[in-house]
């Protein structure tokens, strides 16, 4: 397979989340409020190495929406890290701005799998979040957050390898697969014990069967992938909730619960490594 990857024209850029380029913000804000514009960002990192890989933004409901909350994934081709098999992995910066004046524009670390296409951010916890306030953006500002994130790459890597030596019983993969439905599910804490009881093993093996050679076996790495894939493109059988019925579960279309899934599900995997 090829491990080069793939980067996104401005035209592609602008026809899958044209909101990027919105030329200023979309609600009345502050006379203080000076906003970041995700088109500078993007020339910016280009400068840095770091190119667009992926955009999206959140789809309106109305037409003629207030609010525009919208991400750019980043990977820089220099950095890749091989696994078994051709499975490369690339470390990334994965940028969400908006421009209604509600919130800074956050930048968090990620690791894009070539082999599936999926893109994991690493969980606030681990390696933290960080934030530029739209108060007169920087070139400089810009190249420290970057550089910031660049130096967090060895201790993704360092937890990746503690992940893969880390092999995990039937149970405990079972257990993080049940972590996986309670997060997509948004099951409530008092809910939680019914929600497990109406789970199933065929659920839970279905979801932990892998879609390919590469994520076969029992370490906690390939475990997650596995899991982490399945909430996020959907296709196995289950309920999501108490109050459903069993069915076929639909990928996620929401980048904003995307990133929401990715990073509680990657702090969820890393308190299972071996100590």
């Amino acid at each position: 397979m090829s491990t080069d990857l793939t980067f996104l024209s401005t035209d592609e850029i602008r026809e899958q989340a044209p909101v990027i380029f919105a030329g200023g913000p979309t609600r009345e804000v502050s006379e203080r409020y000076v906003y970041a514009d995700t088109p500078t960002i993007i020339n910016d990192m280009d400068k840095l190495g770091w190119k667009v890989r992926q955009v999206g933004q959140r789809t309106a409901r109305k037409e003629n929406t207030m609010f525009s909350p919208h991400f750019v994934r980043f990977a820089n081709p220099d950095y890749r890290i091989k696994g078994n098999g051709g499975d490369y992995s690339f470390p990334e910066v994965v940028m969400k701005n908006r421009y209604d004046g509600l919130g800074a524009v956050e930048f968090m670390a990620g690791i894009f799998r070539l082999v599936c296409s999926n893109g994991m951010v690493i969980s606030t916890e681990s390696f933290g979040e960080m934030k530029l306030n739209h108060r007169g953006y920087s070139f400089e500002e810009m190249r420290k957050l970057v550089g910031d994130r660049v130096i967090s790459i060895e201790e993704q890597v360092a937890v990746m390898n503690a992940m893969k030596d880390t092999n995990l019983m039937k149970e405990q993969q079972r257990e993080l697969a049940m972590q996986g439905l309670l997060i997509r599910g948004q099951v409530s804490k008092s809910e939680e014990g019914k929600f497990r009881g109406k789970v199933d093993l065929l659920t839970l093996d279905e979801i932990l069967t892998p879609e390919r050679n590469e994520d076969k076996g029992n370490d906690l790495w390939n475990t997650f992938n596995v899991v982490q894939e399945k909430m996020v493109n959907g296709g196995f059988h289950t309920q999501l909730g108490l109050n459903t019925k069993v069915r076929k579960v639909r990928a996620i279309k929401s980048f904003e619960q995307d990133l929401t899934l990715n990073k509680q599900l990657f702090s969820a995997a890393t308190e299972l490594i071996a100590a």
